[in-house]
Order: structure tokens, then sequence, then C-alpha cells
């Protein structure tokens, strides 16, 4: 017989580690058996028991698939303390027709789909601990630890920021050269208009433009705030005018990311800090938001496996 590995996350420990008298639970069916990142995962929810299992050949898939869970819910199913356990059960698919597990299985094939695309199967590790930060502070949430939980929700803020800059290469790429140009021309008028009619030659036109350009470039990038208002810009810019998420990216604007990066700071450097639920909210929404935008182009409601804690559903 083969023996592979399951792992069980009983959702009793909600209530008895973290005080969740909501019942946090997956909108999924009792019983509902369904493949996913080379495990299986078996949801049970009756009036005995209440818990999560996941089954694979191999440790390292099921750990990644309970951090990939525990992102796509919401729900900080990773945190628990959980066994690997040898075991001969084989289990099989089931309830593949309920309306819900179909929406799962869709959004889950996207999601594997996304992950295992070749620019993302080099960044595996990085993505997977963005998406455990996420969870940490999901956590923090049921702690009513509103610091830790706005801390680690800014966090992949600030990684994926950066990365976005880099990727877009918005500040060394086409685009600078672009700047360059209409520094040079900017430059050319200032010294008729405001320096007397001083005429200077093309080459210290560029030379002075090139200068002015790189000294802008690295006051964008060095200031946390910046680069973030810059990396959302580029990403909302490429999203449809339609799109709901582009109307809610855009009333973050640089004043709000300005709050957001204080608030971060203060709590930083331990100054006395009041972080209210919007504060949360815009956070996590960015948080998740920034993720599964640069990393794999779609909304994050579009890959949200439904669940519920605190007795709502936040992300239908």
């Amino acid at each position: 017989k083969i023996m592979i590995y399951a792992v069980t996350i009983d959702f009793n420990d909600f209530y008895d580690d973290l005080n969740d008298v909501w019942s946090t639970r997956l909108q999924l069916p009792n019983g509902a058996v369904i493949a996913f990142w080379k495990c299986k995962i078996k949801y049970v929810n009756s009036n005995e028991s209440h818990y999560l299992k996941i089954t694979s050949a191999q440790k390292q898939n099921i750990s990644e698939c309970l951090i990939i869970l525990s992102f796509f819910t919401t729900l900080p199913l990773f945190t628990f303390e959980y066994n690997f356990e040898k075991t001969e059960e084989i289990l099989d698919e089931r309830q593949l027709e309920n309306p819900s597990v179909s929406e799962w299985l869709e959004r889950l094939s996207t999601i594997e789909r996304k992950l295992n695309h070749k620019k993302n199967r080099k960044r595996r590790d990085e993505i997977l601990s963005l998406m455990k930060m996420c969870s940490i502070g999901a956590l923090h949430d049921y702690r009513n630890h509103s610091e830790e939980q706005f801390f680690m929700y800014f966090k992949p803020i600030e990684r994926v920021a950066k990365l976005q800059l880099d990727n877009t290469k918005i500040l060394t790429g086409f685009s600078n050269e672009a700047r360059k140009n209409l520094t040079k021309t900017f430059l050319e008028q200032l010294f008729l208009s405001n320096f007397d009619n001083t005429f200077f030659d093309q080459e210290t036109l560029t030379e002075l433009a090139g200068e002015l350009n790189s000294t802008l470039n690295n006051s964008l990038e060095r200031k946390n705030h910046r680069r973030i208002v810059l990396a959302l810009s580029s990403i909302t810019n490429n999203l449809d005018d339609g799109d709901s998420t582009k109307s809610t990216l855009l009333k973050i604007d640089s004043n709000r990311v300005q709050e957001l990066v204080k608030i971060r700071n203060d709590i930083a450097h331990g100054n006395k800090v009041n972080v209210s639920p919007d504060d949360l909210i815009d956070v996590e929404y960015l948080s998740r938001q920034l993720i599964t935008l640069v990393f794999f182009g779609i909304n994050f409601k579009q890959v949200y496996l439904r669940s519920k804690k605190f007795n709502t559903d936040f992300w239908s």
C-alpha cells in the first residue's frame, strides 16, 4: 500500500485559540473533496466536526497548498500548528457539481495556472512569502491586534511596489528618455525667460537635463510613499475604466497613501498610533489587490475563494 501525508486543520481552533464566536467557515458543502496543487482537499462541516483535511504524496505540496488557500480564502489557516500524519486513505473528488464547489474549482484552476506561469515559477518563494504576510495580518485581525495587523498587510504593499517599479522600468526605460527630452525643452525655456535670455548649447542642456532627471528619479525612488504612488498609478493605468477595482484604487490617492505610510512608520518606531477600521480596510485591500494584480494580472475578487469570518463574506 502507498502511504501518503495528511494534515488536518480543525476549525474549532478558531474558537479555542482565537476566541472566534462567529464560526469561521468555508463556503463549501459538507463532505466536498476537491483536487488542487497536487493535493486532495476535504472539507467537513457537520454537527459533530468541522475540519479541513489535505492529503498529498509530498509534504511541501500540503504546506504550499495551505499558504495559497489561506491567502485566497482570507482565513489564516496555515498559521495553526499542524502535524503531518501518514495515511493510506485515498480521497475521491466529491460534490463537484455543487455550484459553490464549481466556483471554487474554476478559481483554483486560475490560481494554479497563474502560479505555474513561467515568470511566477521563478518567483514562487517570494509570492508565497508575500501571501504569508497577508495571512499573518488576518491572524492579528482575530486577535484584535490592530497595529500588527496593519503592519503585516503593509509589508507586501512596499515590496510589490518596488517590484512593480523594477518590472515596468518606469524610472529607467523608454519613458525615462522621453522625460529627459521634456526636461531639456523646459530648461531651454527657463533659461530664456528667467535667466536674462541665457542661451546654452545643446550639449550643456542635455547634460543639465540628465542631472536634473536623475535627481528626480532618486527622490522618487528613495521614499516609500512615492514608490507606492508610482506603482499604483502604473497598475491602475492598465485597468479598464469600467473596472470597479480601478475606481477603488484611484480613491486611495497620494494623500491617502501618505497617511498609511505615516501609520506604518509610527508603528515601526513604537509611537502611539490610532489605527482606524478604515485604515485596516484600505491596507488589506491594497495588499491583496497588489499581489494578485502584479503577479497574476487579475483582480483579487476574481480568485477569492468564498468563506465567512466574523459572520461576513468580505469580498463577494
